[in-house]
């Protein structure tokens, strides 16, 4: 199965590294991107664990939604051979 980031997902992930290098922990950075991709790239293995979302609008899209280190969101989807990740942002960003 083949992995693919959407923009919005790519933009989150590199916010928040930013974020971690911006108040002094580039060291940290690097080790918990490598967790978000090892996360991701795990994910078409164990994809159909994960609930469909709860908010209503990627519900009616048919997202799935994975929970990265207890608070990142991932909200995916599976189109044929491919797992589409569209977005990584904090649970408490979800209305």
């Amino acid at each position: 199965m083949t992995i693919v980031l959407k923009k919005r997902a790519r933009q989150g992930i590199l916010s928040l590294i930013d974020y971690l290098v911006s108040i002094g922990y580039p060291a940290n950075a690097e080790s918990y991107l490598q967790k978000i991709e090892s996360f991701i790239w795990d994910l078409p293995h164990y994809h159909h664990i994960y609930q469909t979302c709860q908010r209503q609008s990627w519900q009616q899209r048919g997202y799935r939604c994975a929970v990265f280190d207890g608070k990142y969101i991932i909200p995916f989807q599976i189109r044929g051979d491919q797992l589409v990740v569209m977005n990584f942002l904090h649970g408490s960003r979800i209305h």
